[in-house]
């Protein structure tokens, strides 16, 4: 903000204001790793987020894979982003996966989600 007196003098200020939350996490619950460059691999879209970790599972809870999510990891993205899990290792058996994010929001609050995806293919 910029206030004026009647001279032309300013004094200028700025506050950070957090609405809601302030943060964003959009979860998908299927994905298609079948080589047509669409929907490739399972990742969460999110912002206002200071640090994320996705973790997928099968369902008997063993760990596939685990990523930290951290800067540059995807160049058209500013701030942290993460590549996500593409499948390589999904048990052919079975289309149902557990995924569990844990992330550290910009106020140093600290959130954990977890849910069930599908693979398509």
């Amino acid at each position: 903000m910029t206030v004026y007196n009647g001279s032309g003098c300013s004094k200028s200020t700025s506050q950070t204001l957090l609405v809601g939350d302030g943060y964003n996490l959009i979860i998908p619950n299927v994905f298609t790793p079948n080589g047509d460059n669409i929907n490739e691999r399972f990742r969460p879209i999110f912002n206002g987020l200071k640090s994320i970790v996705l973790s997928v599972f099968d369902k008997s809870g063993n760990l596939l894979y685990t990523e930290t999510g951290a800067e540059g990891s995807n160049p058209a993205i500013t701030g942290i982003s993460i590549l996500g899990w593409d499948g390589a290792n999904a048990y052919p058996d079975t289309s149902f996966y557990i995924y569990r994010i844990e992330a550290t929001l910009i106020n140093e609050k600290t959130i954990v989600e977890s849910g069930t995806f599908q693979i398509l293919k």
